[in-house]
C-alpha cells in the first residue's frame, strides 16, 4: 500500500478494457459489463452475478465505479455447503495519474453467511493472485452482517488490472442463500502527487572566475605593508 505524504490532485477518469469472470463460472465480457447468468450450476451452489463499470467512459475526471451486483448464491446440497469464491477481473485498466484511489463498498444480505470480500490492483510492479490478495490490495471482512468499506492510495502504472473476490465460507442449504442486491462497489479515480516546487538554485563561482578577485585583494594587501613600512622608516 502507498502512503502519500503529498497532497493529490484528480487527474482523470479509469478505464478497462476487459471484465471477467474467472471462477466458478468462466465469463468474457466486454469493456463495463459481464454477466454470469442467474442459475448457474456451480458444484453445490447455483449462482448468478452482473460486473460492470459506471463512468468509464467518461470524457470529463469523474470518479469511476466497478460494481459487482445482482449477485444470488444458494447452496443446494442436503446437509449445507462448503466454502465458494466468486472471482473477477477488470483488465487492461488505464488511467491519467500515478495513483489510484480505490473505496470499496460492501453490502448485502441473507444467511448470516461470513467471509470477505477482497480488492487487489495489479502492474507491472506488483503481483495479485486470482482471489484478490497481494500487495496491493483491501480486504472487508463480514460476519452476519454483509456489509463494510475501506479505502487505500495505490501507485498506478499503465497496464494495471484489478483482482476482485467475494468468498463465503459456507452457506445452509435453503431457497434464499445470499445476496447482494445492493452490490460490492469499488469507486476508483486516478490522481496525481502534487510536487512542491524545488529551492531556487544559486550559482557558485568557478574558481578560475575567483582568481582576479583574490589578486585585487593580495595586492592591496601588499600595499598597505608597504606604505606602514615607509612611515616607520621616516
Amino acid at each position: 500500500m502507498l502512503l502519500l505524504a503529498a497532497p493529490l490532485t484528480r487527474a482523470g477518469t479509469i478505464s478497462f478494457g476487459e471484465l471477467d469472470f474467472t471462477f466458478p463460472a468462466l465469463e468474457i465480457g466486454g469493456s463495463s459489463f459481464v454477466s454470469i447468468p442467474s442459475g448457474t450450476i456451480a458444484g453445490q451452489y447455483t449462482i448468478g452475478a452482473d460486473l460492470f463499470c459506471d463512468n468509464c467512459t467518461a470524457d470529463v475526471p469523474t470518479t469511476s465505479v466497478l460494481r459487482l451486483s445482482n449477485v444470488q448464491i444458494v447452496c443446494t446440497t442436503s446437509g449445507g455447503c462448503g466454502p465458494i469464491d466468486l472471482e473477477f477481473q477488470a483488465q487492461f485498466g488505464s488511467g491519467t495519474g500515478d495513483v489510484l484511489l480505490l473505496t470499496p463498498e460492501l453490502s448485502g444480505s441473507g444467511d448470516s453467511a461470513s467471509g470477505f470480500a477482497q480488492i487487489c490492483v495489479a502492474d507491472s510492479q506488483h503481483i495479485c493472485s486470482s482471489n484478490g490478495s497481494g500487495s496491493q490490495s483491501v480486504s472487508i471482512p463480514f460476519s452476519g452482517l454483509i456489509d463494510g468499506s475501506d479505502a487505500a492510495n495505490f501507485s498506478l502504472i499503465n497496464g494495471f488490472s484489478i483482482f476482485g473476490d467475494f468468498h463465503l465460507d459456507g452457506l445452509p442449504q435453503d431457497s434464499t442463500g445470499v445476496s447482494l442486491t445492493n452490490s460490492f462497489s469499488i469507486s476508483l479515480a486516478a490522481a496525481s502527487t502534487v510536487k512542491s516546487s524545488p529551492p531556487p538554485e544559486f550559482d557558485t563561482p568557478e574558481p578560475a572566475a575567483m582568481f582576479p578577485f583574490l589578486a585585487a585583494i593580495v595586492l592591496m594587501f601588499r600595499a598597505s605593508r608597504s606604505l606602514g613600512a615607509g612611515t616607520q622608516n621616516q
